[in-house]
């Protein structure tokens, strides 16, 4: 996941969290192994009152990193080197 992340954010620190709000990964725990909850947007400050709310949006950029990130994190997921 750390590989991932500044592969596609490379200006960003990478540090733990906790998750405040319930995610749909509580429905994967019994397939076992570890879990993460990382979704990969930039939001400005002015954007997290739109969380959940009217005008929920992320920029058009961003659309474009979060695919390839998960792009990123699929292939490298299947890397021979892990």
């Amino acid at each position: 996941l750390h590989r991932t992340i500044v592969e596609v954010f490379p200006d960003v620190t990478v540090a733990p969290t906790l998750t405040l709000g319930a995610t749909d990964s509580r429905h994967y725990t019994q397939l076992g192994g570890p879990i993460y909850r990382f979704l990969p947007l930039r939001l400005a400050l002015e954007d997290t009152v739109r969380i959940h709310g009217i005008d929920e949006r992320i920029a058009v950029e961003n659309y474009g990193e979060v695919i390839g990130f998960y792009m990123n994190l699929i292939r490298n997921a299947d890397s021979a080197d892990l």
